[in-house]
């Protein structure tokens, strides 16, 4: 081993009285001093590492529906659920990291609350559970949202006026763009759009994804055929935050356009999709199903592409309960499925592509990964 190099110096030694002068080493000087009398770290004669290279960024948001049974439920069980149902508090922990929210983004797909979204229910189930990653969910509007106690006579504080969705919209309150559009009819509204990461502008930030959110009650949220109020807004978001700016897109809703499941495929988001696509749009999640489906990309028709077309997930495994496919046979673009495991999907966004991964809750061993980043269009 080598030792650094040494100066001798005189310096004084007392030694029984005596003062002797002898010569004693000290380390080389590692700092300099410059003419303007500012200490500065010496240079080295080595050649300095070269820097590693930085991982490209990224960041992962996580999202599921039909999530939290009512408080009156047999199976609520004081909010811990039972061996088959009501699982909402353990799927909430996936999202939890040390009592905090472990994602960026957390996507709440819709039928959120059982059994008629009251706000009662909302506060005592939801708020108890996936309530607490409240501050970075960004949540749809489902079907269950608008009921009343004519159908849903057992439910918690179903007696909100009709079609209105008052519950969701006053327990959603605080998140400042998921608001009523009363202008367009009672209920309306609960579309709109950010990025994530929030407030990201794509010419600053490296990753910077354009999230879209829709309300699928076509008839009562704005509609969604060409001409209706929601439609031409998403016409017009489409529009200003174009892929050649933003190089990814998302845009979830609660129904899915496409499904092997009890309810099967919905075309009356045939519209939505084509827009989408016309825009190369890239992954769109649904829940009302309650069970796991992940298609390939495909076109409106359901047309696999690879070059243009859209990824759908069906997450409908936030906890309230599952039900099975109709048969073993399965939609031609279905890639992945199952109907007994409640979890999350989480999607790890990169700046020009993402990765997948479905999270079983503790227990369960489903999971469904990307071997491989699927690159945006």
């Amino acid at each position: 081993m080598k030792h650094p190099r040494m100066i001798l110096v005189p310096a004084l030694v007392v030694v029984a009285g005596l003062v002797a002068s002898v010569s004693l080493p000290v380390p080389s000087p590692v700092r300099a001093r410059t003419a303007d009398g500012v200490v500065e770290r010496a240079t080295r004669s080595e050649s300095a590492k070269p820097k590693k290279a930085k991982k490209p960024k990224k960041l992962v948001i996580a999202a599921a529906g039909n999530i939290a049974c009512d408080p009156k439920n047999p199976n609520f069980n004081s909010g811990k659920g039972t061996k088959t149902a009501c699982h909402m508090k353990r799927v909430s922990g996936l999202l939890l990291n040390r009592g905090r929210p472990r994602y960026k983004t957390v996507l709440a797909l819709g039928d959120n609350q059982y059994v008629c979204g009251g706000l009662r229910a909302y506060r005592r189930s939801y708020g108890k559970t996936w309530g607490r990653v409240y501050e970075v969910t960004k949540p749809v509007v489902g079907d269950k949202d608008y009921r009343t106690t004519e159908n849903a006579p057992h439910g918690t504080d179903c007696t909100n006026p009709p079609g209105r969705a008052a519950g969701f919209f006053e327990y959603f309150d605080g998140i400042k763009k998921v608001k009523p559009r009363p202008a367009l009819g009672p209920g309306a509204g609960a579309y709109y759009s950010f990025n994530v990461p929030a407030g990201c502008d794509p010419a600053n930030n490296k990753v910077c994804w354009h999230v879209i959110a829709l309300n699928g009650n076509c008839r009562k949220g704005g509609g969604c055929e060409p001409g209706t109020p929601q439609y031409s807004w998403l016409q017009r978001d489409l529009a200003a935050h174009h892929p050649s700016d933003y190089a990814c897109t998302l845009a979830y809703w609660h129904w899915p356009r496409f499904s092997s499941g009890p309810h099967g495929s919905d075309e009356a988001f045939d519209p939505f999709w084509r827009l989408l696509y016309q825009h190369d749009v890239e992954v769109v999640l649904n829940a009302h199903e309650h069970l796991y489906e992940r298609f390939a990309p495909q076109d409106p028709n359901g047309t696999r592409d690879d070059a243009r077309g859209i990824r759908q997930f069906t997450v409908g495994t936030g906890g309230v309960s599952h039900a099975k496919f109709p048969s073993a046979d399965r939609l031609p673009r279905s890639q992945a499925s199952n109907d007994d495991t409640f979890g999350i999907l989480t999607l790890k966004l990169r700046a020009v592509s993402y990765t997948w991964r479905f999270i079983p809750e503790p227990g369960k061993t489903f999971s469904d990964a990307s071997a491989s980043p699927t690159a945006c269009h």
